[in-house]
């Protein structure tokens, strides 16, 4: 396994650093990202819109095949590092109802579902987010705490951040960074292409920080209503 490990996948996001967008109310929110290098990995967000500043939905995160056993790979001891895969609820609310500047809450919470005590696993942020008067660009900026079920190496606190510049109405540009001491300290910088107006699909390069994962190509295919 080299992936399962090494994302840190919730609500909407850049690539793997929640972008504290909110799902309109009674919208759905679909993105598959899959995750290629020795393994292909799968991880899977719903969100659906209870109002303007508030969404839960549900994740199935770490899905990974082995091109080399030609398998699912699934991991439920701490000692191997995350649990592969884990299905988790998410839960993002915008601490002030504003449109620009504003701070977010989230969460995901679940466990891995081949253990046979269900141990729980966790994910909490708190970002600070901020949009451009002229909607060119956007930008977050945050803290995040996760178990070792969650992040693979140890229950840890880091920073994470991300942007997207918006060059024209097909094209975006993003990079995102987590930066932490577990498996999730990695960097991704990528496009985002539109061919449909609420159907974007992004690429992005996959480099570690402090982490000792491999190098990977990120690709998102996204329903955002």
């Amino acid at each position: 396994m080299v992936l399962s490990v090494s994302l840190a996948c919730a609500q909407q996001s850049y690539f793997n650093v929640p972008s504290s967008e909110f799902t309109p109310k009674h919208e759905l929110f679909v993105q598959e990202q899959l995750n290629f290098n020795k393994d292909i990995v799968s991880n899977l967000t719903l969100d659906y819109g209870l109002n303007d500043y508030l969404e839960a939905g549900l994740n199935v995160m770490n899905l990974d095949y082995s091109t080399e056993a030609k398998r699912l790979y699934k991991n439920y001891d701490l000692k191997n590092g995350a649990y592969s895969p884990l299905i988790m609820a998410n839960f993002n609310v915008k601490l002030f109802k504003l449109e620009r500047n504003y701070f977010a809450f989230g969460t995901q919470i679940g466990f891995n579902s081949f253990t046979k005590n269900k141990e729980p696993s966790a994910y909490f942020f708190l970002n600070y987010k901020a949009v451009a008067k002229n909607d060119k660009w956007n930008a977050v900026f945050g803290i995040y705490y996760g178990d070792q079920s969650y992040l693979g190496k140890q229950n840890s606190i880091g920073v994470q951040t991300g942007f997207e510049y918006k060059a024209n109405k097909a094209l975006h540009l993003m990079a995102e960074a987590i930066i932490g001491q577990d498996n999730s300290s990695n960097s991704v910088i990528g496009i985002v292409y539109y061919p449909l107006k609420k159907l974007p699909i992004s690429l992005g390069y996959l480099h570690p920080i402090l982490s000792n994962n491999k190098n990977a190509l990120v690709l998102e295919i996204t329903y955002a209503p």
